[in-house]
Parts: C-alpha cells; sequence; structure tokens
C-alpha cells in the first residue's frame, strides 16, 4: 500500500530564485523547512497561473520541503487544489524573490514586526532578546534603508539606558510586557524619524576635506556612506554622522581625507595613525 505524503512540496525553480531563497536562509540563519513555510504563512499571495511562461528553457534547481500543520490547512482548500503543488509554489517563490530584500524581510519577520506595531500603537514597553541579550525596549518606530536592504527598530533601551536602533532581524524574540512609556520625547522622537540613519546621527555634523583620490573613492564607496548635508569649493563636505558612524566609513580613506571638524575626531584620527604608527615601530 502506497502513502501519499500531501503535505510534502517538491518544486523546480530558476537558479538565480534558488539563489536568492538560499542566501537569505544563511544570511538569517533560518533552517530551510522553517524559512519556506514562514514565507507561504505571511505572504500576501494571490495565485494567478502565467501562460506561456516555461522555465525549462533556464537553468533550474529543486527545492523541498514539508509543510506543516498550520500551512498544510492553509493550502489545503479547494482554490488551490485545482493547480498542481509544484505549480502553485513555483509562482509563489518567483513572486516572493521578485520584491526588493526589505519587503521580503519585512515578510520573513512579521510576527515581530506586528508584535512591535501594536506596542507603537499603545505605547507599551516589549521584551526583547537580540543577539543573545536581554533587553527591555520602548519601541518608537521602525525604519528601513532600501540601500542597505535593512529594517530597523528604533527605541529606548532601559539596559543602555539611551535610544538606540536594532536590526529586526537581530530580534530572537519578543514579547509585550505592559507599562507605560518613561521616556518617550515626541519632538526628539519626530526628528530622529525624519532624519533617519541607523547610527541616529542627527545634529552631528563633521567637516572633511577630500584629495582628488578620496573624492574618486567616496563615489565608489556606498555601504554605510554618511548622509551628505553640503559640498564647498575645495572639496569640502559637510556630513552627518557621529562618531561610531563616521570611523566606520572613513577609517580606510587614511591621508585620502583630513577631519577637519569636530576637533574631537580629528584627535581621535591622529590618536589612530600614531597607533598604527606604533604597530610598524615608526615614530
Amino acid at each position: 500500500m502506497t502513502i501519499i505524503m500531501k503535505d510534502k512540496v517538491r518544486v523546480t525553480l530558476p537558479e538565480e530564485i534558488v539563489e536568492i531563497l538560499l542566501g537569505e536562509q544563511q544570511e538569517y540563519k533560518i533552517k530551510p523547512n522553517k524559512y519556506y513555510n514562514l514565507i507561504f504563512k505571511n505572504f500576501d499571495f494571490s495565485f494567478r497561473l502565467k501562460e506561456n511562461d516555461s522555465i525549462y528553457s533556464k537553468k533550474t534547481k529543486l527545492i523541498q520541503f514539508t509543510l506543516n500543520k498550520g500551512n498544510y490547512i492553509k493550502y489545503d482548500t479547494k482554490e488551490n487544489l485545482q493547480y498542481a503543488k509544484a505549480t502553485y509554489f513555483r509562482e509563489l517563490f518567483t513572486e516572493y524573490s521578485s520584491l526588493s530584500s526589505v519587503k521580503r524581510e519585512m515578510i520573513l519577520f512579521k510576527e515581530k514586526i506586528e508584535v512591535i506595531e501594536s506596542a507603537i500603537k499603545n505605547k507599551i514597553k516589549v521584551h526583547i532578546i537580540s543577539k543573545g541579550r536581554l533587553e527591555i525596549i520602548e519601541p518608537y518606530f521602525i525604519k528601513n534603508l532600501e540601500k542597505e536592504n535593512r529594517n530597523y527598530i528604533t527605541c529606548y533601551s532601559y539596559i543602555k539606558k539611551k535610544v538606540i536602533t536594532l536590526r529586526i532581524s537581530n530580534i530572537e524574540t519578543i514579547k509585550s510586557v505592559g507599562g507605560e512609556f518613561e521616556h518617550y520625547d515626541e519632538k526628539h522622537v519626530k526628528n530622529l524619524e525624519n532624519n533617519f540613519d541607523p547610527f541616529l546621527s542627527y545634529g552631528n555634523i563633521v567637516k572633511v576635506k577630500f584629495s582628488e583620490d578620496g573624492l574618486k573613492r567616496y563615489k565608489t564607496i556606498i555601504t554605510n556612506r554618511p548622509k551628505l548635508l553640503k559640498k564647498e569649493n575645495g572639496n569640502i563636505y559637510y556630513f552627518q554622522a557621529n562618531e561610531y558612524s563616521f570611523f566606520l566609513y572613513f577609517s580606510g580613506f587614511l591621508d585620502l581625507v583630513e577631519i577637519l571638524e569636530p576637533i574631537e575626531f580629528r584627535k581621535k584620527m591622529i590618536d589612530k595613525i600614531k597607533h598604527l604608527l606604533n604597530i610598524y615601530n615608526l615614530k
């Protein structure tokens, strides 16, 4: 007697789509079966069969997973069962992979985002574990940076006793615990939201002077680049950046950029150069 496992899914997809799916599993450290079930559960997908769209003219790979109980019940409807299971899931994963990575991340972490959004609306505290550390936070807003393909929550941390940003994908567990906000400053939070960057650099201005080669490097390197406020003749540029975000981006520029202001950043760069000289036993 043959037992047909209706909850098993085997679907062939173009290689480039499989690479996107496998890449996300590695980035977020989600096991394949859980990952595919999360997409099916959270993605607001309406099946539309595309005509004359054969995948077999492309290089393909096979993925396999098992629907969990809740997802099997969701799939096992008269509407879905009129199509082959492989066809349904091929269309689902094709449409999912066509979204921006920011939107895909919001789908994968939908349940956590809903808890955060509810806490923001009701101005109540939540407990989270992020990177293995317990935090009690007041969540203020969620923002994303398309250029970095990441979603962030800005919040007050009762552990660090200051406003911080966290990557939503780094939140392992989250739970509303009640208790009203105690540190919410509406004007300050609105300024942070309207001038958002994940390093909370609003109000911190850094003035630098580029060499010609430094300008070329600046135009090439986009990741973690601080927000440009204005520029003047003589390759003088003004950036919005706190100490961490500034040195994260500019440390590798060395003699290609000169820090003019603030003086504290200039002194820190001098200290870094002295330390580098000591490493190489130079004076």
